[in-house]
Formats: C-alpha cells, structure tokens, sequence
C-alpha cells in the first residue's frame, strides 16, 4: 500500500481503478422479457398444480358404487344421475350380510356414516373437488362408540335426501356433482364409495 503511493506520487499516475456497472444500459430489462419469464412462472406453477391435484383427486376418476368382501357388500345408488335444479337427490348406501351368522360392526360415534356432495370445477389438465352439503351439517353427535349388529341374510340400509340447498341456504348452481356416502369405523377405519367423475 505505501508503494503504491509513493509511486503515484513520484509519477503523478493515478492508481489504476476497476469500477463494476451492475446495471448496464445495453443490458436493460426488457418488458417483453419480464413478461415471458411471468408467463413462464405461472405455467410451471399450473402444471405442478395439476401434477398435486391429479394424484390427489386420482380416487374420484373411475366410480365405487360397490365393494365386495367375503362377509359384507356395501352398495351405493344415487336416485338419480341427472336431475333438475330444485329436484331432491336421494342417496342411499346399503350394507349385506351374504353370510348365515351375525356381523357386528364398531362405529367411532354416532356419526356411523356420511353422505358428501362435492361440486367439480374443470380447470383444463385437473380437477377441483369442493364440498358443498354433507348430510352431517347442522348435526351434533356424541362421541361414543356404537355398535351395529346386521342379521345373517340382512340388508342395512343408510340413506339422506340432499334439496341442492348450500349451507347458507342458496340453491346450488348448475354444474358436476361427486356424490359420496362414507362409513367411519372405529381406530380411524373408514369405507368411501362414490359416483366418481
């Protein structure tokens, strides 16, 4: 350091100095530039939303209306597939014994079932699924196991009417419609069928 002066003394050079422009003005951002590194953000994140949602909501793409297991059958109707705004939509799940003994079944609560009404909303590569009704709302259950014996031969039946009433009351909209009825079993065991879409 004191050569360095000494030598700019005596010579009257100056110092050599590198100076760093961290903005040159031949390399200014470019709106149309900024716009294609956004566009290029926003597509990435709708394909990576549609990878998530897709492997999510993979269960509802083929129906479950049945499942057969060596003692019971469960089946699941909605009254109908297609209905008019208003029109009340029946849905039913139904439980079989196909065995000549008793079946006992072990519910977490008395909330022994639910049926679920999603509305679908198609955002080109996937699926949204949203609830809009459960036939548990406005429901208060006790939370004490209870137990359920079918009969040898007999058929339990579990069934809700929906309205197309939201919530708040408003008539749901035109649209698709997923229809679910679920079993919850005791240690968080559950059986889910469903119309599929």
């Amino acid at each position: 350091m004191k050569y360095k002066k000494f030598l700019s003394a005596v010579t009257k050079e100056e110092p050599e100095v590198t100076t760093y422009d961290l903005y040159p003005e031949d390399k200014a951002s470019n709106p149309a530039k900024l716009l294609l590194i956004f566009l290029g953000i926003i597509i990435g994140a709708y394909l990576l939303a549609a990878v998530i949602f897709n492997s999510i909501n993979s269960q509802f793409l083929k129906p479950v209306e049945e499942i057969k297991t060596p003692e019971l059958d469960y089946k699941f109707f909605v009254s109908k597939k297609e209905v008019y705004r208003g029109e009340p939509i029946k849905m039913t799940l139904l439980l079989i014994n196909k065995t000549d003994k008793e079946i006992s079944l072990y519910f977490e609560s008395e909330k022994k079932y639910e049926f679920i009404v999603k509305r679908i909303y198609n955002l080109g590569l996937f699926k949204l699924y949203v609830d809009v009704w459960r036939s548990s709302y406005g429901k208060v259950y006790k939370n004490v196991p209870q137990k359920v014996v079918i009969k040898p031969r007999q058929v339990l039946e579990f069934s809700e009417t929906w309205d197309q009433r939201l919530p708040n009351g408003k008539m749901a909209p035109p649209g698709d419609y997923l229809f679910m009825a679920k079993l919850y079993f005791t240690e968080g065991k559950s059986v889910t069928l469903h119309t599929g879409r």
